[in-house]
């Protein structure tokens, strides 16, 4: 892993992120009575560095993968953390708009804010990390639209930041995928009789 370099940090601050949000504050620490008293998490820090994509959303870092470095791209790493522990590990990719986790099992990026959110105060739900980050990491960001899908069903309402993402929000709650189904042969004979 590698620190952010100063065009990556110039391209957050860009967005409204500010560098406390991506070292790990809920808050700017300069904006409160008590310089540095708001919560921190020193485990989160948004960090670079070079991986692979893999098919499924998944990803490998450069250090556990072989083969040829053309297939390496650099990344943003944010970790994902729920109830309080790392789960995962998310890569992702701006220019591309790819989305990845290092071990498959998180949908949503700050999925703890799911269990916060009511009809009268929705999910808040980020267009990608750096709105995500902006936002000092309250509400969520969809990192797998399949795990997603079951964790946003059970929230009574989503706030999307635009029209656009609310379609494809919605689009995306109602695809439902039936799994294919098959008869033995010999079972068809049987009906037909």
């Amino acid at each position: 892993m590698s620190h952010l370099r100063q065009v990556d940090l110039d391209w957050f601050v860009a967005g409204d992120v500010s560098p406390f949000a991506l070292a790990g504050y809920l808050a700017d620490p300069r904006e409160t009575r008590i310089p540095f008293s708001v919560p921190f998490d020193a485990r989160f820090t948004v960090t670079r560095e070079a991986v692979r994509f893999l098919r499924g959303r998944l990803f490998v870092r450069a250090v556990d993968c072989q083969g040829e470095p053309d297939d390496l791209v650099a990344a943003y790493l944010i970790p994902a953390i729920e109830g309080g522990w790392l789960i995962d590990w998310i890569a992702w990719h701006p220019r591309s708009g790819r989305l990845a986790t290092l071990e498959g099992c998180v949908g949503l990026l700050g999925g703890d804010a799911i269990w916060r959110a009511s009809r009268d105060e929705p999910l808040v739900l980020a267009a990608d990390p750096r709105a995500w980050l902006a936002g000092w990491r309250t509400g969520a960001c969809i990192v797998d639209e399949t795990i997603a899908r079951q964790q946003l069903l059970e929230v009574p309402a989503i706030q999307a930041p635009d029209v656009e993402v609310g379609q494809k929000l919605k689009a995306m709650l109602e695809e439902v995928r039936l799994p294919r189904i098959v008869v033995p042969v010999s079972a068809i004979g049987t009906v037909a009789a």
